[in-house]
């Protein structure tokens, strides 16, 4: 009988507590619990509290002031970091891609820039700047053949009534930097800076190939509003070219092209064009040259 008084005993050992409220007109509350329940209460309350405390540290800067070592902590802020690392990298990139778009677009219209210019990086960057070499089908030992031919078909055409110092100017002139004909088809309107037109008119079929005159680095390939779509090209020795009214672009900034590659397909885009049409420039070192004295041939 002892025994089972005791075993009694432990079994209704519970605790009570009063909450006894400051306002006399609400009334005093009692909450009994046993031994078992009250013990899981308070476990289940330390285990909020630390991983609540285990949370602020990995997840929010206040383990940066913590003085302990946290594997998490650290993995998650290197991946943090390393990201940063990247964008930064890319827009190094970006940033050294323009300067080199810019000093070669300066050049191409003539501005003399100095070694020590701003826009220019260290190093690698002055290498960089340097435009891609002619090919060798544009450069090698019978692009002098295809200029003297060409040049002789416009002597037999009635350019051979020209003074011979008029001629071996242009014949200079056209070694200097021999072009493609950008398009097929018939000239429609010619070189004439005094009226603002710096460049010749090729009128061809809608949709028909553009090619590059030459060798070179597209600096601009985009939209303008008279214009339509243009693109302009840097060459060697302060040379670029100009391609208006397209009716789509082949290539983008910063490609590489080669001459009589496709660029563009002739079009009629742009308020100042009136039919379907290449408007071709030519400019060097910031001045305005006829092409018709670079072209290997003519439509």
């Amino acid at each position: 009988m002892a025994a089972e008084n005791v075993r009694e005993r432990k079994q209704k050992r519970r605790y009570t507590f009063i909450v006894v409220p400051d306002a006399k007109s609400q009334e005093t509350r009692t909450i009994s619990a046993s031994l078992l329940a009250l013990i899981a209460t308070i476990l289940a309350v330390l285990i909020v509290i630390v991983a609540s405390i285990l949370a602020i540290i990995i997840y929010t800067p206040v383990g940066i002031h913590l003085p302990i070592s946290n594997p998490e902590l650290t993995r998650q802020y290197g991946r943090q970091l390393s990201s940063i690392q990247t964008q930064l990298r890319g827009l190094m990139e970006e940033v050294s891609t323009l300067r080199e778009y810019n000093v070669k677009l300066r050049k191409a219209m003539g501005e003399d820039i100095a070694g020590n210019d701003t826009l220019r990086g260290a190093g690698s960057m002055d290498s960089a700047l340097a435009l891609p070499p002619m090919s060798d089908e544009a450069s090698g030992p019978d692009e002098n053949d295809v200029q003297v031919s060409s040049l002789h078909q416009r002597e037999e055409s009635g350019a051979s009534s020209m003074p011979d110092g008029a001629v071996a100017a242009q014949h200079d002139v056209l070694k200097q930097f021999p072009l493609t004909m950008p398009a097929s088809g018939f000239i429609s309107g010619v070189f004439q800076p005094d009226r603002s037109h710096y460049g010749i008119d090729v009128a061809g079929k809608q949709g028909s190939p553009v090619v590059s005159g030459a060798d070179g680095t597209v600096v601009f390939a985009g939209w303008t509003p008279d214009d339509g779509f243009t693109m302009m090209i840097a060459h060697e020795n302060g040379f670029m070219t100009v391609y208006k009214h397209a009716a789509s672009l082949l290539k983008s900034t910063g490609e590489s092209v080669h001459r009589g590659e496709m660029i563009a397909l002739l079009g009629n885009t742009g308020r100042t064009s009136s039919g379907p049409h290449l408007h071709f420039e030519v400019w060097k070192d910031g001045i305005a040259e006829d092409p018709n004295n670079y072209l290997l041939s003519n439509p």
